[in-house]
């Protein structure tokens, strides 16, 4: 297990939030921490913070964000997995109820649209705390939210073998992650 609660001192700026955070395409991202969460602070702009996972992930694994309730009424955001220096898989919420799964490299390409998708009615509630979870098992991606199957996506980008980084992406928009991590099966 590969993860970051981001339980320490405050710090402004990607190149102090430790961990070995960084922004892939320079200077348009950025983040902060604040009273133990990641913020990030750019907007406007999809882009990605990443995590090297102290080196190669596996063929198989997961990636798990706990976030706070009021995400459900953000869009533009998800989580990464399964970067190699020049692409990778995302899965982006564009807005609350329809996620889209494609290559981390872009907001819109090879999109994979779940417009029905099966959210759990906890996803709806903005009071309390969500996890946010993509399986990745060769091309196939499996999302769930706060522990229920939201849906399953074929992305040949996940064919990658190994990859050294995960985290998030999309928009800034000033959001908190509580925290993410790795797992594999």
């Amino acid at each position: 297990v590969l993860s970051d609660d981001f339980q320490r001192p405050d710090a402004s700026g990607i190149a102090n939030v430790g961990n070995s955070w960084f922004a892939w395409s320079g200077a348009v991202e950025d983040a902060n921490i604040v009273s133990g969460d990641l913020v990030r602070t750019d907007s406007g702009h999809y882009g990605m913070i990443l995590n090297p996972a102290q080196g190669v992930l596996p063929a198989d694994y997961s990636v798990t964000a706990s976030v706070p309730g009021s995400m459900v009424n953000a869009s533009w955001f998800g989580l990464v997995g399964r970067w190699d220096g020049a692409n990778g898989v995302r899965l982006l919420f564009p807005n609350s109820t329809t996620p889209t799964i494609g290559d981390a490299n872009g907001f819109a390409n090879n999109n994979v649209s779940v417009s029905s998708p099966n959210f759990p009615a906890s996803w709806s509630n903005s009071a309390i705390d969500h996890t946010i979870t993509m399986h990745m098992s060769g091309t196939t991606i499996t999302v769930e939210i706060d522990g229920q199957t939201v849906c399953t996506a074929t992305c040949a980008t996940n064919a990658t073998t190994t990859s050294t980084a995960y985290g998030i992406c999309g928009e800034g928009d000033n959001y908190a992650w509580h925290s993410i991590g790795t797992t594999q099966p």
